[in-house]
């Protein structure tokens, strides 16, 4: 992508020590939007990015770039900036529970106190963000597929639909069901059913033995689920578990998907 071509979204620091401030994203006309965090590690060798979404509908952030002063630690003399691309960040819809949490800078500051004298740090000088709206839309399947923090369950679902329907990548299996008013993950070990949301066009889903843990989810929207009969994961608690307890085949096909 060329320089031109990107957001530059500079999020320097307003904070003191770990006391972040909040700075909104994204605001709508009706005065609903999304907030990004950014804390300083107690070292001031990293910085945290949260992000919340205040409104039910997944959004997507692209082409952000943090950007961060530094400064000497024993003189404490500004050092110039450092950068790093975060490229795009999805929000879950605020009803999903699900927020943005990531740490960025470690590796360059790590670089530079390699080759450095003297101790460099993240400098807390009170700085500004600026974050257009424009950067930030709904989010497709794609930008879920891709971009969402997902735990373990989200992948493997998206991964045994992918092998459901021939796909071993986002793109292959969003092109390979994008049309399609019907989709059949009957007796598979699918066990998290959020990307379906994320379909429009999508009007019915065979669930039939299929996991019940959080199909849940889709009982309020448009879809109708098909089958009324779930296994449950019984002690399963982390994928790990899961695995074990359901298919080992499940663990080549989560390996085959490219996210």
């Amino acid at each position: 992508m060329k320089l031109q071509n990107i957001l530059f979204i500079i999020l320097c620091l307003f904070v003191k020590s770990t006391t972040a401030s909040e700075f909104t994203l994204g605001q709508k006309a009706d005065g609903s939007m999304r907030r990004l965090l950014p804390i300083v590690s107690k070292n001031h060798d990293y910085i945290t990015l949260e992000g919340e979404n205040f409104i039910n509908e997944a959004t997507v952030c692209r082409d952000i770039q943090l950007v961060a002063k530094i400064q000497n630690y024993r003189f404490r003399q500004p050092m110039g900036q450092v950068n790093e691309f975060v490229g795009s960040i999805y929000f879950y819809p605020v009803s999903q529970g699900r927020a943005f949490k990531n740490d960025y800078l470690k590796d360059v500051l790590l670089k530079l106190n390699s080759n450095s004298e003297d101790k460099i740090i993240i400098d807390d000088e009170v700085g500004n963000i600026n974050l257009d709206s424009s950067n930030c839309a709904r989010a497709t399947f794609v930008d879920y597929c891709k971009f969402a923090q997902k735990d373990g369950f989200e992948k493997l679902s998206l991964a045994i639909l992918g092998e459901r329907y021939g796909a071993s990548n986002c793109n292959d299996l969003y092109v390979r069901i994008k049309k399609k008013k019907t989709l059949d993950v009957s007796h598979s070990d699918m066990i998290d059913f959020r990307w379906a949301l994320l379909l429009p066009r999508l009007k019915k889903l065979d669930v039939v033995s299929t996991f019940s843990d959080r199909s849940k989810m889709l009982t309020t929207s448009n879809i109708k689920l098909v089958g009324d009969e779930y296994r449950t994961t019984s002690s399963a608690t982390s994928l790990e578990e899961h695995l074990n307890y359901i298919s080992p085949f499940n663990s080549i096909i989560l390996e085959n998907f490219k996210f």
